[in-house]
């Protein structure tokens, strides 16, 4: 499935593990995959105060998420809540008449999730209007290299040597 993700999308995914793995946590639930979402979109059309609820409702909905005695450095499961909005990606891109999945799939996917709706609203923002702002890119609008896993909008990076790093990193950022 993750072969369909662009590379921002991906990152959103590795961001994601980040926020549950620095906070201790034993799963990635919504509020980790909304954050690491938020964090790799940078959506421009929503402001400043609204991006702000959005994360203040994240991080409520990861309050009593039961912590590891350790961290841990290998694989992270996702909640049946992240698989199931993992799964709905798909589905928004094919309705969109695209094959690669976006972050702004994620985002809009995981916006659907219990307990996030409750949240965003308590928060005073219309989860409708937030959704509608989440640029749906147009298939006529996307460069050829969105079908090789690079969003349309973003750079192509091109990694170099850390010095003092011997390399061997793992996809989704587990350690060697």
């Amino acid at each position: 499935m993750f072969e369909r993700f662009t590379d921002r999308a991906r990152r959103s995914l590795v961001l994601a593990q980040e926020e549950s793995r620095t906070r201790g946590h034993r799963e990635i639930d919504v509020g980790h995959l909304l954050l690491g979402a938020l964090e790799a979109h940078r959506i421009p059309a929503v402001g400043a105060e609204r991006l702000a609820a959005l994360r203040r409702a994240a991080e409520e909905s990861l309050t009593g998420q039961r912590r590891q005695r350790r961290g841990r450095a290998g694989y992270i499961p996702f909640t049946a809540a992240v698989q199931t909005a993992l799964a709905r990606t798909g589905q928004i891109a094919a309705d969109q008449g695209r094959t690669s999945i976006m972050v702004a799939d994620v985002l809009l996917a995981v916006l659907e999730q219990p307990p996030l709706p409750a949240l965003i609203e308590r928060e005073g923002l219309d989860l409708p209007a937030v959704a509608g702002e989440i640029p749906a890119p147009l298939k006529e609008s996307m460069p050829d290299d969105t079908a090789h896993g690079q969003d349309a909008d973003e750079p192509i990076v091109v990694p170099r040597p850390v010095p003092g790093h011997r390399g061997g990193g793992r996809f989704f950022g587990r350690r060697s």
